[in-house]
Parts: structure tokens; sequence; C-alpha cells
């Protein structure tokens, strides 16, 4: 209803005026919080994801971290993970931290201690060695072959 229908039916000394006005936004009403609900009710595996996605360089990012989140439990949070992305949360994390450290390897002059530490990793020699095993090259290797 307009604003100008919604003063009228207010302001109304006629009840069955009032009674129709009723009837006539309950449908509106209605329309209105199923599409509200449709556009913000996003599916919990997404919630999950983008949690990881968004917090991958804090130290302390984990499946508990995003159950708390999104207000799941934590064995259908870390079954969400398996099955949006074929690993365990330990692994994705990984899997974006390397991705990330790729992209700033390649794009930046940023030095690898600081990569790791943005990353979350407190240990250089850590993070190297995940790095390595992930691409088969040191970070200092990557860096050279993609400079």
């Amino acid at each position: 209803l307009s604003g100008e229908q919604m003063t009228m039916l207010l302001t109304s000394a006629n009840e069955n005026a009032t009674h129709y006005g009723l009837l006539r936004l309950i449908p509106a009403l209605c329309a209105h919080v199923q599409q509200a609900g449709r556009q913000a009710v996003q599916p919990a595996s997404r919630l999950v994801i983008e949690y990881l996605k968004r917090n991958f360089c804090e130290y302390s990012v984990s499946a508990q971290g995003a159950a708390e989140a999104v207000g799941l439990g934590i064995n259908r949070t870390n079954a969400i993970i398996r099955e949006e992305t074929g690993m365990s949360c330990k692994a994705y994390l990984t899997y974006l931290r390397v991705e990330h450290a790729k992209k700033l390897l390649a794009d930046s002059d940023m030095r690898i201690k600081d990569i790791a530490l943005m990353l979350g990793y407190g240990d250089i020699t850590h993070f190297g060695k995940l790095f390595t095993a992930k691409t088969g090259y040191t970070p200092r290797e990557y860096r050279s072959k993609t400079h």
C-alpha cells in the first residue's frame, strides 16, 4: 500500500474500510517478507566458506570459529567444508594461504618473512616448508620464477 493508503487505513473511522484495508495489506506484507527472506537467507555452506575466505590470514582462524560465527555445530561445519572444498578445514586454510602467498610473491616486493606473518604463520620456516610442499618451489624460487 502507498503511504497515502496507509494513512487512510490507520485514520479510518469506518470499521469496514479498516478491515478491507487490512485484508489488502496482509498479502502485500507476506510477499514483501518472502522476497526479503529470499535475499537475506544464504545457505550455511556459503556462510562457512565466506567466513574462511575472509579470515584465513588470522592465526587463530578455525572450523570452531567458523561454526560459532554462523551458528552451526562443529561437526556440521567440518562436513560443509569437506563437501564444498573436498578438504579438511586445515587443508583448505593452507590452500587459501598458499594461493594468496603466490599472488603476493609474484605481484609485490614484500619480504617473505612479512608475507608469512601476514598469512598467520609465526614461523617462517614452517611457512617455507608448507609452501614448498604445495608448490614444489621455495618461496624465493617461486618469486624468481614469476618475476
